[in-house]
């Protein structure tokens, strides 16, 4: 309360009292996510008349909260009974969850229509066993008197429900269940009452559960590992193995069914907090042995074709693409990363912002000492000495594609102690009767798409804007006698450059045979271990070592075969320049 005097007291606790406005920040949206989950069951109450809402609907309505993180609130009245207190007709309402908290006795929650500004409070008790009332006003000011009484004029409502038990298997009205349900063909044709009939129909909770778990399919092993997902709401970890995906901050995913590439999946996941099983579509791209791109599709309680749940869209905000996008997300591997082409292959010199300043310098990826090309890539500037910015990065993989022939992504990982994972979007624009010239974006997260629109990116998008001046790029090799031997010292940590590896220019490896080696738990390989995956559009060649041979099987014995073969015509042609002249 207001006080006219400076009172000591006046900032305890016992004084202070929760307002009911909460303040939002429409301008600042985030990622957000319902404080809770489980499948309930329910009744309607309209408080202000204190009658029920479909007082002759012997069917109740069900809510599913955040079965699938950003699934958000589903609530689902009866088929054809317009029930749904958000609705004036239809059955099926979606709330994006935007803020959750606790305060006494009870959890608070805003909410809002997809894609909308909030617009609904939620009461829940913070204990939810048995049978227990939550509070829906449709107004953001949540009130927070025991009785739940909200301002004069705001509509509210008074939901009567109990989690769902899947262990238990009980028609919502066994009369009613009796008397609609006449046939064993009406559980499977009808979608009106049989989903109200679970014991009537056999369609128990438990059923389902073993069906799903009967159907299991197999994943790809080229798949398997250990992955990280990172992105700008922190990171997940990603473990895929013979038949499931496990995401920490998703949840676990059974394969159901895969298409004949090995890349699409049916995934099923399974609850033991009351929601029914969700099926998603899950679509895999192995870019090479670092990284594994995948994309998901919104989850649907009931069963469908593949064609009809692989499809892929960002969610609406605040979600955006926190959870599901139209678009590949990266995944890197685990601890070992494999050396990796760059795309560079040269010097180039640069001149753009780095974290808002304005910098010139070089960018590179060739090692003039040793002649050749490097798995890292070094930013250096004269000008922007005082950043406290990664000077070297390590090259995670390097992504084209022919149907998107002016942007390339390279994916790093900084070479400093904070580690940074980063992709950079390599533009070519061409106009005006000028040759082509390239733009390379530092984004602050490793995820980003060949189809990414940098023509609208603003300053936030991006860490740093480098133009290339490839008119001024170089491949300088230092004489023999002047290069330096690099001995990395027993007392110290070898930088990358310090890697016995180099890597053809792209064309050169564009014809390289590829090779696939891959096991079911593959354990941390050492230095010398042979790549276990090289992708098939060669969007990151083969390592190749300085005598040009590959690193591969197939390459070692296509080198030791082309060898024998020239030396054998080699003896052929001197002895045949020996005969005559005998």
């Amino acid at each position: 309360p207001l006080s006219n005097t400076n009172d000591p007291d006046l900032c305890d606790s016992g004084g202070l009292r929760l307002d009911e406005w909460p303040w939002t920040a429409p301008k600042n949206n985030e990622a957000s996510f319902c404080p809770f989950s489980g499948g309930f069951n329910f009744r309607t109450i309209r408080r202000l008349t204190n009658e029920d809402f479909c007082e002759e609907e012997w069917r109740r309505s069900r809510l599913d909260i955040e079965c699938i993180k950003g699934d958000g609130m589903d609530f689902i009245a009866p088929r054809d009974s317009n029930c749904n207190p958000f609705l004036k007709q239809g059955d099926w309402k979606r709330l994006t969850c935007w803020v959750g908290w606790e305060h006494e006795d009870y959890v608070f929650l805003i909410a809002s229509d997809e894609g909308s500004q909030p617009r609904y409070c939620l009461r829940f008790p913070r204990v939810q066993d048995g049978e227990f009332s939550v509070l829906v006003y449709f107004s953001v000011i949540c009130p927070v008197e025991h009785d739940g009484k909200p301002h004069h004029g705001i509509e509210y409502y008074e939901l009567r429900m109990f989690r769902k038990d899947k262990s238990s298997c009980k028609d919502e009205d066994e009369e009613k269940c009796r008397e609609m349900i006449t046939s064993p063909e009406m559980c499977v044709k009808d979608t009106i009452y049989a989903p109200h009939c679970p014991k009537t129909c056999g369609q128990c909770a438990m059923n389902a559960v073993s069906d799903i778990n009967r159907r299991r399919c197999l994943i790809e092993p080229t798949l398997y590992g250990d992955w990280r997902l990172i992105d700008n709401f922190g990171t997940a970890d990603v473990t895929i193995d013979k038949d499931k995906a496990v995401f920490s901050h998703l949840g676990t995913f059974q394969c159901l069914d895969k298409d004949n590439k090995g890349r699409r999946y049916k995934m099923a996941s399974l609850f033991d907090n009351g929601c029914s099983p969700r099926y998603t579509c899950m679509e895999f791209n192995r870019r090479n042995n670092n990284v594994l791109q995948y994309k998901l599709s919104r989850s649907r309680r009931a069963e469908t074709t593949m064609d009809e749940l692989c499809t892929f869209q960002d969610d609406l905000p605040p979600l955006l693409t926190s959870y599901r996008s139209a678009h590949f997300k990266n995944l890197i591997l685990i601890n070992h990363l494999w050396p990796s082409y760059c795309g560079l292959q040269s010097v180039i010199p640069f001149n753009g912002t780095i974290r808002g300043l304005q910098c010139s310098g070089i960018v590179s990826d060739w090692n003039e000492d040793k002649c050749n090309l490097l798995g890292t890539i070094s930013v250096k500037s004269t000008s922007c000495q005082e950043l406290h910015v990664p000077s070297e990065y390590q090259c995670i993989a390097f992504i084209q594609d022919e149907a998107v022939p002016l942007q390339q992504l390279l994916l790093t990982k900084s070479l400093d102690n904070r580690h940074i994972y980063n992709c950079w979007v390599l533009t070519s624009y061409a106009g005006g009767g000028q040759m082509p010239w390239r733009v390379l974006y530092q984004l602050p997260t490793p995820q980003c798409s060949l189809t990414m629109e940098v023509d609208s990116f603003t300053a936030r998008d991006y860490t740093a804007a480098l133009s290339l001046d490839d008119r001024s790029r170089s491949k300088v090799c230092k004489p023999e006698d002047t290069r330096q031997r690099h001995e990395p010292s027993h007392h110290s940590k070898p930088k990358a450059s310090d890697l016995p590896y180099a890597v053809p220019n792209q064309d050169e490896a564009a014809d390289s045979e590829t090779e696939v080696h891959v096991a079911s738990h593959p354990p941390k390989p050492p230095p010398s271990a042979e790549p276990p995956f090289i992708d098939d559009v060669n969007t990151d060649p083969p390592m190749w070592d300085v005598y040009g041979r590959g690193n591969s099987i197939i390459h070692r014995t296509l080198y030791k075969y082309v060898f024998s073969v020239w030396l054998s015509l080699k003896i052929f042609s001197v002895s045949l320049w020996i005969i005559p002249h005998r």
